[in-house]
């Protein structure tokens, strides 16, 4: 075993004196600047030297690391075996803020004692303040504090607020403190008492901006939004301001139970009206039949179900194929109902890029694959390498597949919250658990590329990013924290290497000799005027295709000369939604998105 205690090397700094709203617009200067964010990535510790380490360790803690800045104490911790931090283990972090063996709850190891100010038993999710006064229980919550991942790990990073007030004062203000890491109730060491000193270091958050960086960009949004919240009248508009201040183009959304897709599709067009011609689309369920949903400025031209925990989507982005999932896998100690869903939710995606299944999913290579969802992932962290890397759970369903169009894994977004060094996704201070990443978007790298990215969590922002002229313009303080228990994760995406084609869901083709100039009024009720060319003579034929690939009309038309040609379609009795289009000879074919709207 090794203890060593880093002697920091003190870097000659400089600051320029910024307010909170000056770092919200101008790029500060950056001397000395060791930022850690928990996005599970652990990079960012590399460059920090252990407090503690034991190589050949088979079992506890292997290695411990701590930095600072002037708002929070992070903490690194590798152990031996795989665990969850926030459940089924006793490791217990003590920490001497004052460095006086004198204060709090004494603890000695090694001829060495600290007296811990806060001691804080993960797996039991309970934090102690012993204080001079009295000894108080306090929450993650009350604390400020973080831990990173949610699901099982060997390492783990942790963040707790120095700024918390504790007896009338911030609760670690001092230059050195004493840490441990013990295990059980009689808390047998881990680490022995460790000696920490504070760096000299200032928190400085990511430039945020709540807008696109570019207007070509689609902006996609995944929202739990908790039990039908956005048809409460008093919750409606908190929603409202969100959706407006983040312009969606694309909404992957979870537990809607009580309200169909359309209904909420009309929340959306109060929210954020379109202009003339445009309409907010949407797929899912009717009210009732399940709780994932899709509200989408594109036409959704196809939508099913993988099973009940999964809906998948065909969307049209003005020629661009893209396939979008919307998941609500089960939650808590659910581990093999979780692992169903991602099994059969990658099949899904494994099938319909080898052109299988649903003739509406066909993939053609290249085309964006997008996952969104509350994942609920919190246990055992198999599920996660099903969604990222594609490694089944259940040999039954064969081989593991390859979810990216080039043989990797799809990219997690890890979208971070503005002006913290966290990237939680849910937040419930009634709970015993703490914050923590549920919510994710996952997308096909190899076509995409991910450009601004956030988990919005309003409560966070300071106070003049809501002042007029502010990156939260227009939204409240707790908009977030009253209108879900979950935060929006907002991904805008760009289009390097996607396949754009208009032959999608055998609906399309190649170069065609009939092409539709016009089919107006779009959207139309109940009269759809086509207008359609063939270069040269050739019988057509006229198809409309409902958004779930039936074809619900077939319009021969017989051998007709080259040149323009004029049909009108009536849909007098056909339901509202989107329809595509399709005007086909023995050769080619080309494909419109229509809506009718009642």
């Amino acid at each position: 075993m090794k203890i060593t205690i880093p002697a920091f090397n003190m870097l000659a700094s400089a600051f320029v004196a910024v307010s909170i709203t000056a770092a919200i617009f101008f790029m500060p200067i950056r001397v000395l600047a060791q930022t850690i964010q928990l996005d599970e990535s652990y990079d960012d510790w590399t460059q920090i030297d252990p407090l503690f380490e034991q190589e050949r360790s088979l079992s506890g803690l292997k290695t411990l690391k701590m930095t600072n800045d002037d708002r929070y104490l992070y903490l690194y911790m590798e152990f031996a075996e795989e665990i969850i931090l926030q459940d089924g283990h006793d490791y217990v972090w003590l920490i001497d803020a004052d460095a006086n063996a004198q204060t709090g709850r004494a603890w000695s190891s090694g001829g060495n004692t600290l007296g811990a100010e806060l001691m804080i038993a993960f797996g039991d999710r309970d934090i102690t303040a012993y204080l001079s006064t009295a000894t108080v229980e306090k929450s993650s919550y009350d604390m400020g504090m973080v831990n990173a991942p949610t699901v099982s790990s060997r390492e783990f990073e942790v963040v707790i607020d120095r700024r918390i007030i504790l007896e009338d004062a911030p609760w670690l203000v001092g230059d050195n403190i004493r840490v441990g890491i013990a295990e059980g109730t009689t808390l047998r060491e881990e680490t022995g008492v460790l000696s920490y000193t504070m760096r000299d270091q200032v928190y400085e958050p990511d430039i945020f901006s709540i807008t696109k960086e570019d207007e070509s960009d689609m902006r996609v949004v995944s929202y739990n939004v908790q039990r039908d919240n956005p048809f409460d009248v008093l919750v409606n508009p908190r929603f409202g301001r969100l959706f407006k201040a983040l312009d969606p183009d694309i909404v992957g959304v979870q537990e809607v139970y009580n309200y169909s897709s359309a209904q909420l599709a009309s929340l959306f067009e109060q929210w954020l009206p379109t202009t003339e011609g445009k309409a907010w689309y949407h797929g899912g369920h009717d009210a009732g039949e399940g709780d994932t949903h899709l509200i989408s400025r594109y036409p959704v031209v196809a939508s099913d179900q993988i099973d009940k925990e999964s809906t998948v989507y065909m969307v049209d982005k003005e020629g661009q194929p893209i396939m979008v999932i919307s998941s609500h896998p089960p939650c808590c100690n659910n581990d093999d109902g979780r692992r169903l869903a991602f099994n059969n939710m990658m099949q899904f995606i494994d099938r319909a890029k080898k052109g299988e299944g649903p003739e509406a999913f066909h993939l053609e290579e290249g085309t964006p694959i997008i996952i969104t969802g509350d994942m609920n992932l919190v246990r055992d962290a198999d599920q996660q390498r099903t969604l990222v890397h594609g490694e089944y759970t259940d040999p039954s369903y064969g081989p593991d597949m390859t979810p990216d169009w080039d043989g990797s894994s799809f990219e997690d977004s890890k979208a971070a919250n503005p002006f913290m060094p966290t990237s939680f996704t849910w937040y419930s201070p009634q709970s015993s658990f703490g914050a923590g990443r549920l919510d994710y978007i996952v997308y096909s790298g190899s076509v995409l590329t991910q450009k601004n990215a956030f988990s919005l969590h309003t409560p966070s922002l300071p106070d003049e990013a809501f002042a007029p002229g502010g990156v939260a313009e227009g939204l409240e303080k707790l908009d977030t924290q009253e209108a879900s228990d979950h935060l929006p994760v907002v991904v805008d995406f760009g289009f390097p290497n996607a396949t754009s084609t208009q032959e999608h869901l055998n609906l399309g083709s190649v170069p065609s000799s009939v092409r539709i100039d016009q089919a107006y009024p779009n959207p139309f009720n109940p009269s759809l005027q086509i207008i359609y060319t063939l270069d040269q003579a050739a019988s057509a034929t006229v198809d409309v295709i409902n958004s779930i690939g039936q074809t619900v009309r077939h319009i021969p038309r017989g051998l007709q000369p080259s040149g323009q040609h004029t049909l009108t379609l009536s849909m007098e009795s056909y339901p509202s939604g989107t329809y595509f289009l399709r005007i086909q000879t023995t050769s080619f074919s080309d494909t419109k998105v229509v809506s009718l709207i009642r």
